[in-house]
């Protein structure tokens, strides 16, 4: 089973799904090299970040990205849920000086690599997952280039 929903939950904002949607399933079958899969992304408010993040996380405020591994072992499925916010996004494209294509697919790559089992609580772990998502970053904006804004486009 080969499933990977994107679904945009939010109206705020351009979601780039298309794009993100096939540089996802490349991050999934080609460099994390998963047989099978059953994962959902979703694009949501600062709202609904913040009520998922304060039920499942106990963290208060909003933040940029949430994920719930379903899988039980390596060995069976790989399923999931990401959970991005797409103002929080934004707001760290600004940041950094980064389109927000890029800065949503970053968080595609992080919510990813949190399924896989890597984490980022201790530094040096966060160090390593870090480095990780920016070679894997680059890797996938090689093969997908990001969206680019034309100059009349309302688009951020």
């Amino acid at each position: 089973m080969k499933v990977l929903r994107l679904r945009n939950l939010q109206r705020s904002h351009p979601p780039y799904s298309a794009w993100l949607r096939r540089a996802a399933i490349t991050l999934v079958e080609e460099h994390l090299k998963w047989a099978d899969y059953d994962l959902g992304i979703y694009l949501v408010t600062p709202g609904r970040i913040r009520k998922l993040n304060e039920q499942y996380l106990r963290h208060e405020g909003d933040t940029d990205v949430i994920s719930f591994p379903y899988s039980t072992n390596a060995a069976d499925i790989r399923a999931g849920e990401i959970f991005i916010c797409v103002e929080v996004a934004l707001r760290h494209a600004r940041r950094y000086r980064v389109s927000m294509p890029v800065e949503l697919l970053r968080y595609v790559v992080h919510g990813l690599l949190h399924l896989e089992g890597y984490d980022d609580i201790h530094p040096a772990e966060r160090r390593r997952m870090k480095h990780i998502e920016n070679r894997l970053l680059r890797a996938l904006l090689r093969r997908h280039p990001a969206p680019v804004k034309l100059k009349n486009s309302s688009n951020p």
